[in-house]
C-alpha cells in the first residue's frame, strides 16, 4: 500500500493519471508491470490498473449497483459467465450487497464512495489507483476503508494513493513517497508519524 504525498500542485494526480494511460508524456517514458504506457491503449492498461479518481459521482450512472459492476465487465471484456461471481465478490468485499439493486446516487456519500470503488475493483485489477480516497469520509468510513484495502493487500492487490490524509498514512500506508520539485523520495514512516503530531491529521 503505497502513499504518494507533497504540496497542492507538484503533479500527484498528474503522476496518477499516467500509471493507466488517462495521460501520456511529454517526455521520458512511463511502464507499469513493464508496459511502457504510450505503446499501449488506455483499455488494456485498464484490465491491470484501476484508477478511481476524487469525484465517486463520475462513476455512477446506471440505474442499479449491479448494473454498473456489468457496465466494467463488459467493457473489460470479461466473459459473461464469470460476471455472477465476480459481482458476488465485490458486493461482498465492500458490504454492498444490500443496495445491489438501488440507484447509486441515492447513497450516502460513504456508500457511493465504496460503490464507485466496486466499479473499478469487479474487474480484479493487480494495481489500484487511488486519488484521495478519504476525502469527505468520516472516522468510521476512513477505518472501513483501511479494512477494505488491507483485505486486497492481503489477497495480493498492490494500492497506490495520493492523499493529503496524514494520519491514514501513518496508520495504514507500508511505504510512503514525496512528489516535490518532479522527484519522488522516500519517506520513512516515522517521519509520516512526526508530521501527524506536528500539522494534525492533513498537511
Amino acid at each position: 500500500m503505497v502513499a504518494i504525498i507533497g504540496h497542492n500542485g507538484s503533479g500527484k494526480s498528474t503522476l496518477l493519471k499516467q500509471l493507466n494511460g488517462l495521460l501520456r508524456p511529454a517526455e521520458g517514458t512511463v511502464a507499469v508491470m513493464g508496459k511502457n504506457i504510450s505503446e499501449s491503449t488506455t483499455a488494456s492498461l485498464a484490465r491491470d490498473i484501476g484508477y478511481l479518481g476524487q469525484n465517486p459521482n463520475n462513476y455512477l450512472f446506471e440505474d442499479t449497483l449491479e448494473r454498473e459492476l456489468q457496465f466494467t465487465l463488459r467493457n473489460l471484456q470479461v466473459p459473461e459467465p464469470e460476471w455472477s461471481g465476480r459481482i458476488d465478490w465485490t458486493l461482498k468485499m465492500l458490504d454492498l450487497e444490500r443496495y445491489r439493486y438501488s440507484f447509486p446516487r441515492d447513497l450516502s456519500c460513504g456508500e457511493r464512495e465504496r460503490a464507485a470503488l466496486a466499479s473499478i475493483l469487479v474487474g480484479r485489477p493487480r494495481i489500484l489507483v487511488l486519488d484521495e480516497p478519504t476525502r469527505g469520509l468520516d472516522h468510521w468510513n476512513k477505518s472501513r476503508l483501511a479494512s477494505i484495502l488491507g483485505t486486497l493487500r492481503e489477497q495480493g492487490m498492490t494500492t497506490v494513493m495520493v492523499t493529503h490524509d496524514y494520519r491514514f498514512v501513518a496508520e495504514h500506508a507500508t511505504r510512503v513517497l514525496s512528489l516535490n520539485d518532479g522527484a519522488l523520495r522516500e519517506v520513512p514512516l516515522a517521519a509520516v508519524m512526526e508530521m501527524v503530531k506536528v500539522c494534525g491529521t492533513e498537511a
